[in-house]
């Protein structure tokens, strides 16, 4: 109860250049990723922990596609930055103006893009789901640690495993590194012993010749480091992706109610058909035998039946 504290988030979006080309991204991943951002509809995730710059790579998606042409509606909390013919709705709980009560409005705008600033239940992702099979372009972020356990948490929302294959386009993972001084780094020649601590990709890089450090100076207050960069892991939904999705596994109940059979047993379990043999019922089953040791007869008194495999006639 004693002491008060409060959080400031100072946001200085004066010096912002939204440029997907500035965050970062290597040739391939922008590739995958503006691939799946030119589409006509589908859903686009970013994904990453809190301060992962998952809005700011958004912000910069909307900025590469954004046209006259082109309705573009978004829903966020809050809006942090303000883009030129962008139609942008604050959420306020306390009104009720929150997203799932937004984004049914929204897409009877009938917009091309929609940018809802995250899936947090499972009305909201019910309704992205919907307006990116209906021919809408969406785009939000998730909270989970790569790219393929999106489309885990969505499921585990109460979203249809055959509708999150069917939607879903593109996931994008990122992290935020540190980014090295360019006035103060020096170059070094690193260690072997380094580089195997460091987990280093030989099968992938080779051996590097020479590796940057931190130093400190004014122009980064004796840090060494001055900005940051993203890294990125970007995941394109395949055909084959939504195949293994919308496969039903063995025990699962179809829509009906149904239990799909399992695989055939093997030919070497399956019941012999006309008798088992000397050793098999006719039901394929192990036949019992009596213990020659014991008497046969109830009235000389109680026997014992051992299956084959535990039978063992002792010698007389």
């Amino acid at each position: 109860m004693r002491g008060e504290k409060i959080v400031l988030r100072v946001l200085d979006a004066s010096g912002m250049d939204l440029k997907l080309a500035k965050l970062g991204f290597g040739k391939s991943n922008y590739e995958r990723f503006a691939n799946s951002f030119n589409k006509p509809h589908g859903m686009l995730l970013v994904t990453g922990p809190t301060g992962s710059g998952k809005s700011t790579t958004l912000y910069a998606t909307l900025a590469e596609i954004s046209k006259p042409t082109v309705n573009i509606i978004t829903v966020e909390d809050p809006v942090e930055y303000r883009l030129p013919g962008v139609n942008q709705v604050q959420v306020d709980i306390k009104a009720g103006l929150t997203f799932a009560a937004v984004l049914p409005a929204i897409l009877r705008s009938d917009p091309d893009v929609v940018l809802i600033g995250e899936i947090r239940d499972r009305t909201t992702a019910q309704l992205a789901v919907e307006a990116a099979l209906t021919g809408h372009l969406v785009l939000s972020t998730l909270h989970t640690n790569d790219a393929p356990s999106a489309v885990t948490r969505l499921v585990e929302m109460g979203i249809e495993p055959f509708l999150v294959g069917s939607s879903v386009d593109c996931v994008l993972a990122q992290r935020l590194a540190r980014r090295l001084c360019d006035w103060c780094k020096t170059e070094y020649g690193p260690m072997e012993a380094e580089l195997i601590g460091a987990r280093w990709p030989y099968d992938l890089l080779g051996t590097p010749e020479t590796l940057w450090r931190p130093v400190g100076c004014r122009s980064c207050a004796n840090t060494g480091y001055r900005g940051r960069i993203a890294l990125h892991e970007v995941m394109p939904v395949s055909p084959r992706h939504r195949e293994a999705r919308d496969r039903p596994r063995f025990g699962a109940r179809d829509p009906g109610g149904r239990i799909p059979r399992g695989p055939a047993r093997p030919a070497h379990r399956r019941p012999r058909q006309g008798g088992g043999g000397p050793d098999l019922d006719p039901r394929g089953r192990p036949r019992r035998r009596v213990n020659p040791q014991l008497p046969h007869s109830p009235a000389d008194g109680a026997h014992e039946v051992f299956p084959p495999h535990r039978y063992r006639k002792e010698p007389t």
